[in-house]
Formats: C-alpha cells, sequence, structure tokens
C-alpha cells in the first residue's frame, strides 16, 4: 500500500520540478538538487531537510547516516513523510502542488526530523536527540520533545510556536496551526500532556492543558485554553474551553 502511494507521489514531485524549471528559470539549479537529480524520494527527502536546516554540519552528518540506514533504523520515515504531503495536499487550500511542503513548508520540515530525532531518543541516544531538537526548535521556532508520539497525516499550517510536550500523543490526521501548546498538568513526572485522537483540529494560539483526551473529530477554536476532555465530534472554545456544538 505504502510502496504505491510513496512511487505515486514521488513521481508526481519529480514531475513538478521539471514542470516548475520552466516557469523559473533561476530555480533550475535547486529544483534538479533538491529533486530531479534524485532517483528515491528517500534521498530528496533528507537533501531537502539538510538545505533548510542551514547545511548545520552535525544535522548534515546525521540525515547522511539516517539515508543508508533509513530502512533499518527509521522504516516508516518515507511512508509517513508521504502521507504527510498527502495530507497536507487535501487539507491546505494554498497547497496546489505535492513538491510545495518538501520546498517551503517549515511545519513539514520539523516533523520529519522530529522522527529521526525521535528515533534517536528511543534508542538511548538522549544527547545527540535533543542536540537536534534544539536546532530545530532555534531554526524553525518549532518544540517537539523527542519522547511525544506523532503518528502520521499530520499538519503544521504556518506552524510558528508550536510546542508539543514530552507525554503527548497525536494520532493520523490531526491539523495544528500556528502557536498552539500542547503542554503539561504542572506534575513534573509521569502522564501530564494531551492525548489528540484522529482528524482533530486545533486553532491557532490554542493552549491543550494536561493529560486529558480530544476525542476524533473534535475542532478547538483559535485562543481557546482547554482544561478537561472532548468527546468525539464536539466544537470547544474559549478560556477555559466549553462545548458549543457538534461537528
Amino acid at each position: 500500500m505504502y510502496g504505491k502511494k510513496i512511487k505515486l507521489i514521488w513521481n508526481t514531485i519529480k514531475l513538478e520540478a521539471k514542470l516548475l524549471t520552466g516557469y523559473e528559470s533561476i530555480l533550475k539549479k535547486p529544483l534538479y538538487n533538491r529533486f530531479i537529480g534524485h532517483k528515491a524520494f528517500n534521498s530528496s527527502l533528507l537533501y531537502s531537510l539538510t538545505k533548510n536546516l542551514k547545511d548545520n554540519p552535525i544535522i548534515k552528518a546525521i540525515t547522511i547516516r539516517t539515508l543508508y540506514n533509513i530502512h533499518m533504523y527509521i522504516p516508516k520515515l518515507e511512508p509517513f513523510a508521504i502521507q504527510d504531503i498527502y495530507m497536507v495536499f487535501l487539507k491546505d487550500p494554498i497547497i496546489n502542488k505535492y513538491i510545495m511542503p518538501m520546498l517551503y513548508l517549515k511545519g513539514f520540515h520539523a516533523i520529519v526530523v522530529y522522527r529521526i530525532y525521535s528515533c534517536f531518543w528511543n534508542r538511548n541516544k538522549q544527547l545527540l536527540s535533543t542536540y537536534i531538537q534544539n536546532k530545530i526548535s532555534v531554526v524553525l521556532n518549532i518544540d517537539i520533545h523527542p519522547a511525544a508520539y506523532i503518528y502520521n497525516g499530520t499538519v503544521f499550517d504556518h506552524a510558528t510556536g508550536v510546542v508539543i510536550g514530552e507525554t503527548s500523543v497525536l494520532k493520523k490526521g490531526i491539523s495544528i496551526l500556528q502557536q498552539v501548546t500542547l503542554g503539561g498538568s504542572g506534575k513534573l513526572k509521569g502522564n501530564r500532556h494531551p492525548k489528540i485522537n484522529e482528524e482533530v483540529t486545533i486553532g491557532a494560539g490554542t493552549s491543550v492543558l494536561g493529560n486529558i483526551k480530544i476525542d476524533n473529530k473534535v475542532k478547538l477554536g483559535a485562543g481557546s485554553v482547554v482544561l478537561h476532555s472532548i468527546p468525539t465530534r464536539k466544537t470547544a472554545v474559549g478560556i477555559p474551553a466549553n462545548i458549543i456544538t457538534s461537528t
């Protein structure tokens, strides 16, 4: 299943890159370097990441290592990235090409690198993992703890100022806008961050605090402070957030 989708979207991305060189000759070299010159999606993806992270030498070395060991260490990096691109294409009205997340969207870049440093964290390489996390936070202004769990199909729209805490869990198809915090309950240890189920939309500037459950297809209005669990298909807004309707 994933193999066919990777091939289809990767071939489309390469075709889009070739077409774009005809419209913008000044982009011919970077488009070739990032897309056209690569045989496989994973090498193009990791090359693009190093460029978007300002060619940081340590991150560049890590991405090269990841490229050669991708199927051993992070087997889901490719299919998850493809699903992220696909969901951005479906959900973001300004994204009309599959190539655009890889070219322009720092939210997409941040979540792909998160999957790399999260893998290091889970393999007892916490120092290296935290180093990469810090660089992502400084360069992209997105702070995702390595121990957080984020499934595929995640969309970070605009993405600036997003913070996701250590014991957060995000399932499939979640959309998160800018300045969102998935924060702790105030406890120093233990399960203290939100659990976000499938197809949830979290509006700009929203804070979801504590070990609470946001169930499937919930919508959280912009600027809300969510302190309690929200059941399936509800819309909640306000400070503190209250349910106003079913979606």
